[in-house]
């Protein structure tokens, strides 16, 4: 990842194309889909990852409807699951979403679901068509995106009103890898564009046209033998906007 550890405000930068991005992103993870779900890492990033989106959504096992963007193999899905009504992952990758699928079905969570999608693309407008969530999160995914601002408005439009846009982003990578790091999957640094900075992603909220953003918490962690800092970002959709 050492060639791309640069850091961003919430501008659109010329990283080429969100189709091309989106390519690269689909074929690497669907090709990685079991590796990350078995590294002791992630698992332990995924814990401070929920209790983090607990502390910072309003979930309600009884109501919250709830969606998770970029959603991978489903491991924050399947942390929150008793304690939101539903929750739909929705990923890029089929290889992520048969094994979120997979996982679901095998631990008897039948209030979780995810589904193979583009949003940017029209072809897919199908999947989420009508649909408003509570709460929309995404974790450890904004730096795959060609255009953050872009994702952040179509996820926008889905959020009921009120409602709760969750990002959980790193900071950023303390110290390269050593030589001895655990195995990692196959080098994921050609699918990144960017890193954005806490205040790059408050702009990218407010440019989205959503309110109250903040950077609630920030703590540490480990990511593929990296220390990193981890921010997480929220803003709300005004209760009046469509």
């Amino acid at each position: 990842m050492s060639d791309h550890q640069h850091e961003h405000n919430g501008h659109h930068h010329g990283h080429g194309s969100h189709q091309h991005h989106a390519s690269m992103n689909r074929e690497h993870f669907d090709k990685t889909a079991e590796q990350y779900e078995d590294m002791p890492q992630v698992k332990e990033m995924t814990e401070k990852v929920a209790n983090s989106l607990l502390r910072h959504g309003n979930f309600d096992k009884n109501v919250t409807e709830a969606l998770d963007f970029a959603c991978g193999p489903g491991l924050v899905s399947r942390s929150l699951s008793a304690h939101a009504k539903s929750i739909l992952g929705i990923d890029i990758s089929t290889g992520m979403v048969d094994l979120y699928n997979k996982r679901a079905s095998e631990n008897g969570l039948e209030n979780i679901k995810a589904e193979a999608a583009d949003i940017l693309d029209e072809a897919h407008s199908d999947v989420l068509s009508g649909k408003l969530f509570d709460i929309i999160f995404c974790s450890a995914a904004y730096h795959h995106f060609a255009s953050p601002l872009d994702i952040t408005k179509a996820l926008s439009k889905h959020l009921k009103p009120s409602g709760t846009l969750l990002v959980v982003e790193f900071k950023n990578f303390k110290r390269p890898p050593p030589a001895d790091a655990e195995p990692r999957p196959a080098d994921a640094s050609h699918t990144i564009t960017h890193f954005l900075t806490p205040e790059g992603l408050q702009d990218v909220f407010v440019q989205a046209g959503l309110e109250d953003a903040s950077i609630p918490e920030v703590f540490e962690g480990r990511v593929l033998g990296m220390d990193v800092e981890v921010f997480v970002g929220r803003a709300t959709k005004r209760s009046s906007q469509l």
